[in-house]
């Protein structure tokens, strides 16, 4: 059945039914020119609506349009993925060069939702690490509550920039879309009530919050002792113990420290003496029962993470000194992330050393392995087990 030109035109006016007036106005109002051209180029009515397409095809054009110009007037991730599957429907190679863009900006959103995911691991890190500090430590309480405001600030800030050029990559797609479809922009009347936060508010209030976080970590203490803990500073505030024994009232000597180096030293004195000093984030135990003597190193509530932090060696250390000519039945010394040195022991003593590989160093030499072993005939055996330090033995 042929159609004239009113026909035509109201079937599109009727199949973009829903959408708003001005709009339909517009997109119908485009045809109805694209029709006059081409009677005035001499073209039968026939011909025109013929040249034009089919009513489905010019309908979906249009809806394509309109996702295309709202996508670049008000981009986000919602409206990317409608541009591109109702463009995507007309069929057309023409689109392909607005491809590239598009997909950086898809990329670009999920980044920023990735980024700003780390707001809530940061708010948690901070709640589990509060959990870990002793109530008697308020000001290390309130650095973490500082922390992680300040980390949920700052992936805010980058999570909402990388959003922002997603945005822009939107709208540059959708320009390239719509120059390759050889469209015109169709108008959207905007609902009313809708506003829209500017940008400079938004990075004013993320920019507020980690000034924020950062006004609760300085006074707390935490970023000196974490990093004089990864600088390997010298703590600024140390404390000491010492304690000597009798060497007819020890027979075993067990060593354990997080991070803090372990040097056991043969010496000229009578006794056998245990020097700590230690940071005040930690506790160090002195304890001696039948015949053992047994020195512990281990986290006084103040600092979170230690398990995490102990990995990397601390400036504080155990000193173990043995008189010359003493052997204990056995010596076990065991650390996290602290050294170990071993100096002027006999060639007579066994020692049985693990650490990570290339971290053991024999008389000058480092190994290559991950595990040392020198036996002799006598009853004295050395044990040492070093998770993350480094063994050195003279």
């Amino acid at each position: 059945m042929k159609k004239n030109k009113k026909d035509f035109i109201n079937e599109i006016r009727t199949a973009l039914k829903g959408l708003p007036a001005d709009t339909i106005d517009e997109a119908v109002g485009y045809y109805e020119e694209l029709l006059e051209d081409y009677l005035e180029e001499g073209l039968s009515e026939q011909e025109s609506i013929g040249r034009l397409g089919s009513v489905e095809d010019i309908v979906r054009t249009i809806k394509a349009e309109l996702r295309i110009t709202a996508a670049e007037k008000h981009p986000g991730p919602l409206k990317l993925v409608k541009s591109y599957f109702s463009v995507a429907a007309l069929r057309t190679p023409r689109i392909m060069a607005g491809l590239g863009p598009l997909a950086v900006a898809g990329l670009l959103y999920l980044l920023s939702i990735a980024v700003y995911s780390v707001m809530v691991g940061s708010l948690a890190l901070s709640v589990n690490g509060i959990g870990q500090i002793r109530p008697l430590y308020i000001w290390g309480i309130i650095g973490m509550v500082g922390v992680g405001v300040f980390f949920s600030g700052v992936s805010g800030l980058l999570g909402y920039c990388i959003w922002k050029c997603a945005d822009y990559s939107t709208a540059l797609s959708m320009k390239v879309l719509r120059k390759r479809l050889g469209r015109k922009k169709i108008r959207i009347t905007e609902k009313n009530g809708i506003k829209r936060r500017g940008t400079g508010k938004v990075l004013r209030i993320f920019i507020g919050i980690i000034l924020f976080g950062t006004v609760l970590i300085i006074p707390s203490g935490l970023p000196s002792r974490y990093l004089s803990i990864w600088n390997s500073f010298m703590p600024s505030t140390v404390h000491s113990i010492e304690k000597s024994f009798k060497t007819s009232d020890i027979r075993k000597i067990f060593i354990k420290t997080l991070n803090s180096k372990i040097n056991v030293e043969k010496t000229d004195t009578k006794n056998i003496s245990i020097i700590y000093k230690g940071p005040d984030w930690m506790n160090g135990t002195i304890s001696r029962n039948n015949k053992t003597l047994t020195f512990v190193e281990s986290s006084n509530g103040r600092l979170p993470y230690m398990n995490f932090i102990s990995r990397h060696e601390g400036m504080t250390s155990v000193t173990v000194l043995i008189p010359e000519g003493y052997k204990a039945q056995d010596i076990h010394i065991t650390t996290n992330g602290g050294s170990v040195q071993l100096k002027g022991f006999e060639k007579d003593i066994s020692i049985s050393a693990q650490a990570a590989e290339g971290k053991i160093t024999v008389g000058g030499n480092s190994l290559s392995g991950d595990v040392y072993t020198r036996s002799s005939g006598s009853g004295t055996v050395i044990h040492i087990k070093d998770t993350y330090g480094v063994i050195t033995i003279e």
